[in-house]
């Protein structure tokens, strides 16, 4: 890849169930991808499997030079990048390492888009997503924080333990 600069990270919206062909395509084209996935236990009538199922359905992270744009566009499978006022969203290197961290935790993530609840904000002092701030959400006893990613106007509803938590005092 040539020397263009910082990275710019954008989403790409490909077609349901294809995010890892997607993320083959672009990586033979030499462009860096993310498909952030988990495991899951799922339950069949006679077994339980644990499967990989994706964090961003329909989505994939890259990171293509000024170049590359047209030809992702064509990739088979491909809708088009996430867009934003008419305009490529771009996520920062922050949303990005965000995103990566999240495909680490142990829980079952659950990715919701829409605006955030309004909650305390808490930071996150132990784990694989230490260091993180979210908002503080209580459903049904259990501690749920939810960390935003602005770029793709969505955040992530993650469950984390209380003591994992430090609650952060607004500044003035």
């Amino acid at each position: 890849m040539s020397k263009e600069g910082p990275k710019q990270w954008c989403a790409l919206y490909v077609a349901a169930r294809c995010e890892k062909a997607v993320a083959a395509q672009l990586k033979v084209l030499d462009i860096e991808a993310i498909v952030p996935i988990q495991k899951e236990i799922r339950q069949w009538s006679d077994r339980k499997k644990v499967v990989e199922t994706v964090l961003f359905p329909n989505y994939v992270f890259l990171a293509p030079n000024i170049y590359q744009y047209e030809a992702v566009n064509k990739l088979d499978h491909v809708v088009g990048f996430v867009r934003f006022g008419g305009r490529i969203a771009v996520l920062s290197e922050r949303e990005v390492a965000l995103i990566t961290q999240i495909a680490k935790v142990e829980h079952p993530v659950v990715i919701h888009s829409g605006a955030i609840a309004p909650g305390d904000e808490v930071e996150i002092i132990s784990g694989p997503l230490k260091n993180q701030r979210g908002r503080i959400q209580l459903l049904n006893g259990t501690t749920k924080v939810q960390i935003a990613i602005p770029s793709l106007g969505s955040f992530a509803q993650i469950i984390v333990r209380k003591e994992d938590l430090k609650k952060v005092t607004p500044q003035i």
